[in-house]
């Protein structure tokens, strides 16, 4: 039976299904959302246990249908906080917000980029960031005459009297 969203939140919602937190599986065989998901696709014990936590990833994403970026939330979910990894699946509005679907497709989108296209997104972030360092500069020169500061917050620095603290 081919694995799907639908299958593996039902899994979950079963009260004697508690998912293990913090690699794929635990030496006595409980899996997080993941591994339980490549278990179920028939990934053997002994290979989830070796298996590199990107390549689970991958696999997960591939097994049910979603983003590489999707798959890497379900396991930040059950990995990081207390709750529902279905959610991750079945509600992803109560995780990511209201504009879900809409992020969704962009992780979507995402995986299907060429190299090519990722080295220009690179090359726009390097030159986006560059632009940023000079406006944030400018800001600085600028400060006595600003109420708010718009470019110094992108590098962790709330307004120019917290560079004075700086080495």
């Amino acid at each position: 039976m081919p694995t799907t969203i639908d299958f593996m939140v039902r899994r979950w919602e079963s009260s004697d299904r508690p998912l293990f937190k913090g690699k794929l599986i635990d030496d006595e065989g409980c899996c997080c959302a993941q591994g339980d998901i490549l278990r179920v696709c028939g990934v053997e014990d002994d290979d989830l246990r070796r298996m590199d936590q990107f390549d689970a990833d991958l696999q997960v994403a591939k097994e049910l249908g979603i983003s590489l970026s999707h798959s890497v939330l379900l396991r930040q979910i059950n990995d990081k906080q207390d709750g529902c990894p279905q959610d991750v699946l079945a509600h992803p509005e109560r995780i990511i917000g209201g504009q879900s679907v809409l992020v969704l497709n962009f992780w979507r989108y995402l995986d299907d980029l060429s190299p090519a296209a990722w080295a220009a997104a690179g090359d726009a972030a390097r030159a986006a960031a560059r632009a940023a360092a000079v406006y944030a500069t400018y800001e600085v020169m600028g400060a006595s005459r600003l109420e708010m500061f718009f470019f110094l917050p992108m590098f962790g620095i709330p307004d120019h009297t917290a560079l004075g603290a700086l080495k």
